[in-house]
């Protein structure tokens, strides 16, 4: 589901590269990064990992999930 605010995650971009915020610690065991065609261009098992990918000016859809939720946002990436 699309994230909205008082959800456990945010998404926000700064520097060329995308967080997520985890206020409430829940388990996420996969964060994906998706252009707006749907293309995957980025997976891992590690929430911490997607701060170190750099990423071109763009819209992304980035979805973080568990064993029972998926959270999916839009997050714009600014020419800097």
């Amino acid at each position: 589901r699309e994230v909205n605010s008082g959800d456990p995650v945010s998404f926000y971009s700064t520097g060329g590269r995308i967080y997520c915020t985890n206020e409430s610690g829940i388990n996420i065991s996969r964060v994906s990064v998706y252009s707006v065609t749907g293309s995957l261009l980025f997976s891992s098992g590690r929430i911490s990992d997607l701060g170190n990918r750099q990423f071109r000016p763009g819209l992304y859809m980035v979805s973080v999930e568990n064993e029972k939720e998926r959270f999916t946002g839009k997050v714009l990436v600014a020419d800097e």
